[in-house]
């Protein structure tokens, strides 16, 4: 397990941090966060999928499991500073052993202590189909105080629970008014759009990021491991672009810029060259601040200072190399808010 020392530095919560945290998240919600099991299983990813992506990084050995977990717990502290314990809700996931012949990746987990429920408080997120524990961002996408939901990812029904095709939040960036969608969305749900639309929202549609022109794998249907839609501290929205992903041909470019023109956005292209995987998953919050994570190219990091302020920044311990590069998701992706009334209903 992690070193007892760094796991109290981790979380170390600032008095001002505490005290502001409130701010950060809507009154009545709470954060949710998959919980560390997840880890074991690659989150429910196809095992063929599994093996290729083992056999870049080699023997899965304990060393690598224990790296996992400190990236793990550098982003629960993370979020422990800024929002309190207390507001975030841990989901309990479960290890999945998964065959694999070109790994000792079960056995070298099972040398590694994975926390249980007594080292963070966690919920059998009943709410939640079992598809979307490990990744609560892609059940549903919150539109003002509705709950925009994916298929049957909820298990409850309400006045502001509606069947969406936003509801895989991978797949969907938004922020205030705006909304930003992939070509399969944009293409195949006309009416939703236009009711979106005729309700005041602006909808535009970003192209998908070509897998082959990418260092890492990813997600290839999901569009927010490459940009992010961030408000900046005059309020005005900027759509953030990794320049492998705008300079990769096929009119790319050009389309980012006229989704950015649709919804009112700047666009602004940054060198991910030296990033770690997916560091454009970032998460903004009801204040403005940005939870992201840490990196020794500073570009995004940079970039982001300037748009919303230097105390509105706040990054992991540590950077987030193997969690998004084994499992295909960063912060974003392990996270989502959900009202208060939604875990009473349960708990």
């Amino acid at each position: 397990m992690m070193n007892p020392e760094n796991r109290s530095r981790l979380n170390q919560i600032p008095a001002s941090e505490s005290l502001r945290s409130c701010e950060r998240l809507k009154p009545g919600y709470k954060l949710l966060l998959a919980g560390p099991g997840f880890l074991g299983g690659f989150a429910f990813k196809e095992v063929g999928r599994i093996n290729e992506i083992l056999k870049s990084v080699g023997d899965f050995d304990e060393a690598l499991a224990r790296t996992l977990l400190y990236e793990y717990f550098s982003i629960h502290s993370l979020f422990s500073r800024m929002v309190g314990k207390e507001n975030i809700v841990v989901i309990k996931t479960s290890t999945i052993e998964v065959k694999s012949s070109t790994n000792n990746m079960i056995a070298a987990l099972k040398r590694v202590q994975f926390p249980d429920n007594s080292e963070f408080k966690q919920i059998d997120a009943d709410f939640l189909s079992q598809g979307y524990l490990n990744w609560p961002r892609d059940a549903y996408t919150l539109l003002d105080d509705k709950l925009m939901v994916d298929s049957t990812a909820l298990k409850i029904n309400g006045d502001n629970i509606i069947k969406s095709s936003l509801g895989e939040g991978g797949q969907v960036l938004v922020r205030k008014k705006a909304i930003l969608v992939t070509p399969g969305i944009w293409k195949y749900n006309k009416t939703e759009i236009n009711s979106l639309q005729g309700q005041g929202y602006r909808v535009g549609y970003l192209p998908f990021v070509d897998e082959t022109k990418q260092k890492y794998d990813f997600m290839e249907t999901h569009i927010d491991g490459h940009s992010t839609l961030i408000e900046d501290r005059e309020g005005k929205l900027n759509l953030i672009v990794a320049d492998s992903y705008s300079r990769q041909g096929n009119n790319t470019r050009k389309f980012i810029r006229r989704a950015a023109e649709t919804i009112g956005a700047e666009m602004i292209e940054v060198d991910d060259r030296n990033l770690p995987p997916l560091a454009f998953n970032v998460l903004q919050f009801e204040d403005n601040s940005i939870a992201m994570t840490n990196s020794k190219a500073k570009d995004l990091e940079l970039t982001i200072y300037d748009l919303v302020g230097n105390d509105k920044v706040f990054t992991t311990e540590v950077p987030l190399i193997n969690v998004p590069k084994l499992t295909l998701g960063g912060i974003r992706c392990l996270t989502n808010t959900i009202p208060n009334w939604v875990l009473n209903k349960y708990n």
